[in-house]
């Protein structure tokens, strides 16, 4: 074989071996698809299993409290004491709990997001989801067959959902097992007035009002379905005692203004089209009424102006409702609407001992809505009851994320990386909540706390206890001075602080503890 034969062969046999390698690789290739495709069937046919909600109760698992409190020559032998509550507000999205939640009928909008959803799946995951959420709210129906609350819940469900004939149902029910339930007398006027019922409307408005005045907006409600029954000087009584109630509602004076047009009392509808408009300069109805009754009292410049106007907040209306379509994420809105019952649900079986199934729906409702605070709150919560630390402190980390101005959560943080030795962490956090509520006396009896407990920083120790005393005289600020001063060497001080701490809270054993130890440095 001459040279150039040679090399054609090795390129001959060298194209072979890599055929054969290529085919051998496809094949492996061919394999893992396979087995990927297999694991992908059996993790759906998972997901879309049946999800139920437990109905033991369990008792948390207990993990003993780390003490961070000992050192040598230490007065300061106690943990810190919690912060004042303080409402938690909504804001931006945050992470979701480390454990899972049981598996779901449908995904999470986590899940979903990283797929293609198309239409048909959109549609198939909303009546998927619609059917998990109503089934929750029949097993805890199933749970507590005898009380209205749950019902009740399933009647908002349905009504949600469009299910007007199974929301009356459940509202009957209601009222049948607790005549006196204003709520569910309420809920089913508002599906008469949506069915332009109004006499019924009416009727059941008014046994609503017999049963509780007090359900925000009832009088507005029922003006609006006497209005449309055309008792319009009854709708002006109802009205007025609205606007009694609620000054503000701009709504009622903007109602209040289409009735007395009715009544043509012109002058008086002017003057509540235009209180509306005080109370909400952006509201078109409003300014269209003034355009109609200005013309009606031949104040026809007055009219052209609120016709300008009425132009330009009616085109920033049909910019702002396009954004708002084009914005608008029906499967998202499920997913929220769900976190919501979920919570509710969770809450009812939480205070009934389950703790349990009270857990597995909060995890559920946070797996739906990466911003629902109340059921993290509540998380959080029943993690600290259980001792659960770990967990309490990713729930906390996530409501802080959630809620970056709110200083509770960055006190409650500083306290849960105490307990996890996380000293740098607390630090910071507490220094958070004392920038953000610098008249809040805690968060800086904390953060000098945590120096002294730490060995460290014994002069901003000092100081911190000191603007603690001065924004709240109070017995535990007191007390953290006292071991401030004596640390700093001011004997005198801290007996001074120790004292009043005493005459705040003279029973306290630990305060008289301490004393007899500082009177024994003399």
């Amino acid at each position: 074989m001459n040279h150039s034969a040679h090399q054609r062969h090795k390129k001959s046999g060298f194209s072979r071996d890599k055929h054969r390698v290529v085919s051998v690789r496809a094949g492996r290739f061919a394999l893992i698809g396979v087995v990927v495709v297999a694991c992908a069937a059996i993790a759906v046919a998972w997901r879309l299993g049946p999800w139920r909600t437990p109905t033991d109760d369990r008792p948390a698992t207990q993990q003993p409290p780390v003490d961070v409190t000992q050192r040598a020559g230490s007065l300061l032998e106690t943990p810190l004491e919690s912060p004042p509550e303080s409402p938690l507000m909504d804001s931006e999205p945050a992470s979701l709990p480390v454990e899972p939640p049981a598996p779901p009928t449908i995904p999470s909008p986590q899940q979903v997001n990283t797929i293609s959803v198309t239409t048909h799946t959109t549609a198939t995951l909303v009546e998927s989801l619609a059917k998990e959420e109503i089934e929750t709210v029949e097993r805890l129906i199933e749970a507590f067959p005898n009380d209205p609350d749950p019902i009740s819940l399933l009647g908002n469900v349905h009504s949600k959902h469009g299910n007007n004939s199974e929301a009356l149902t459940c509202w009957q029910k209601c009222i049948e097992l607790d005549p006196n339930r204003a709520t569910s007398y309420n809920a089913m006027g508002m599906i008469a007035l949506l069915s332009d019922d109004h006499e019924k409307a009416v009727a059941l408005w008014r046994k609503t009002l017999e049963l509780d005045p007090e359900i925000p907006s009832i009088h507005y409600r029922l003006a609006r379905a006497l209005f449309g029954m055309g008792e319009l000087n009854e709708a002006v009584e109802a009205l007025r005692k609205d606007i009694e109630i609620s000054p503000a509602a701009c709504s009622s004076h903007c109602l209040l203004g289409q009735v007395y047009s009715q009544l043509k009392d012109f002058e008086r509808a002017k003057q509540s089209y235009k209180e509306a408009v005080r109370l909400r300069p952006d509201l078109s109805d409003a300014y269209y009424g003034l355009v109609t009754v200005c013309a009606r009292l031949k104040q026809r410049d007055e009219s052209k102006q609120y016709m300008e106007k009425f132009r330009q907040l009616k085109a920033g209306d049909s910019t702002a409702d396009r954004q708002r379509r084009d914005a608008y994420d029906d499967l998202q809105e499920m997913y929220v609407r769900a976190a919501g019952t979920y919570t509710h649900a969770a809450g009812y079986y939480n205070a009934h001992g389950k703790a349990t199934a009270a857990e597995e729906l909060w995890r559920r409702a946070a797996t739906l809505d990466p911003k629902n605070v109340a059921c993290r709150s509540a998380l959080a919560a029943l993690y600290e009851r259980s001792d659960r630390a770990r967990e309490a402190l990713q729930v906390w980390e996530q409501l802080r994320d959630l809620q970056p101005t709110n200083a509770t959560c960055h006190s409650k943080l500083g306290e849960l990386y105490v307990s996890a030795r996380q000293f740098d962490a607390a630090e910071k956090a507490f220094a958070e909540a004392g920038r953000l509520a610098p008249k809040q006396s805690y968060p800086h009896r904390a953060l000098a706390q945590l120096y002294l407990q730490t060995n460290r920083n014994y002069g901003e120790a000092l100081s911190l206890a000191r603007t603690a005393v001065e924004l709240e005289p109070a017995a535990p600020n007191y007390f953290v001075l006292a071991v401030a001063c004596e640390n700093n060497r001011d004997h005198a001080g801290a007996l001074a602080a120790m004292q009043q701490a005493l005459t705040l809270d003279p029973d306290n054993a630990k305060y008289l503890h301490t004393y007899k130890q500082l009177q024994q440095r003399r």
